[in-house]
């Protein structure tokens, strides 16, 4: 007859059917969760980063529109109040279709990069508009 030591030995050998013993399997769990960790610090990142450029392009917009509406209150108001239209508008849209997806943080890559291509378009139609008011 085997000792109980022998059968839980036994026992714990047909449970380990990768044949690595229980520090592999943890180094291995730990080196997935800190790879995990990693790429969301990332993502965290660049949805910090995100933001920020965001509030600076609004301060951008408002000081190149305050020579169309003035610096009033309400033209402040104005561009506020359009600023946070199109984020609540962006939300709905991502509200609504978010499930149809399956990658959203690539889609959420190529929509920062067609908003990052259409201020690149957007400055340089105002820059091209102030040389031709200058000339005229």
């Amino acid at each position: 007859m085997k000792n109980p030591t022998q059968n839980k030995n036994m026992v714990a050998k047909a449970h380990n059917k990768s044949g690595k013993n229980k520090t592999q399997t943890m180094s291995a769990s730990r080196r997935l969760h800190s790879s995990n960790f990693l790429i969301l610090l990332i993502i965290g990142v660049c949805f910090f980063l995100s933001g920020f450029s965001a509030l600076i392009y609004q301060i951008a917009w408002l000081k190149n529109l305050s020579s169309i509406f003035g610096t009033s209150h309400i033209a402040v108001a104005t561009v506020l109040a359009a600023y946070m239209a199109g984020l609540a508008l962006g939300a709905g849209l991502a509200a609504r279709f978010i499930t149809t997806v399956k990658r959203p943080i690539l889609l959420y890559g190529v929509l920062e990069g067609i908003i990052a291509i259409t201020i690149s378009l957007l400055n340089r139609l105002k820059i091209g508009g102030n040389l031709l008011l200058i000339k005229n």
